[in-house]
């Protein structure tokens, strides 16, 4: 990836032009990640030939729910993981994006706001998923309660319980 010279376009001090195209640098590597079809294995999945599929379908049931309902506990939580690990990385770029955006035009409260978002709710949600990643699903998928997804509601119980066993 190049270095893009906007230097016209940033009205930080000169000083930080360097740091703020390597910032760019970083986000445009998360975008391939969510575009290129070299990182296409991080959000699709095969299904084997094990697993029917009534072609009529008269129940229309969506795919998670048709593999749930034969037993296929892994490659329901592998898609899940996969659907939410992709999901929560587009939102952390754009929120970074949108931050990086608003720091060039000297809007640093604004871009320190946007900030907020991916570094306090989104991480715990990225740290959660690479502890545990079948506790993950079974935490918030199989038990449908809504209000655990939200990182703020729970706490980051699960993140503190890891770090008190991981300090013993």
């Amino acid at each position: 990836m190049v270095l893009k010279n906007t230097s016209a376009a940033i009205c930080l001090p000169e000083e930080y032009h360097i740091a703020q195209n390597i910032v760019d640098v970083y986000i445009g590597q998360l975008v391939e990640i969510l575009l290129l079809d070299t990182y296409k294995g991080l959000n699709t999945t095969g299904i084997s030939q094990d697993v029917t599929w009534q072609e009529d379908n008269k129940d229309a049931k969506h795919i998670i729910d048709l593999l749930a309902d034969q037993g296929k506990y892994d490659l329901v939580s592998t898609i899940i993981i996969k659907h939410v690990f992709m999901s929560v990385l587009g939102d952390f770029v754009e929120f970074l994006s949108e931050s990086v955006n608003a720091i060039k035009s000297a809007k640093f409260g604004v871009g320190f706001a946007l900030l907020r978002k991916p570094i306090v709710d989104e991480l715990l949600i990225f740290e959660e998923i690479f502890l545990d990643k079948n506790g993950y699903y079974d935490r918030y998928y199989a038990k449908g309660n809504i209000r655990s997804y939200d990182p703020s509601y729970r706490g980051g119980g699960c993140i503190q319980s890891h770090h008190r066993e991981s300090c013993r």
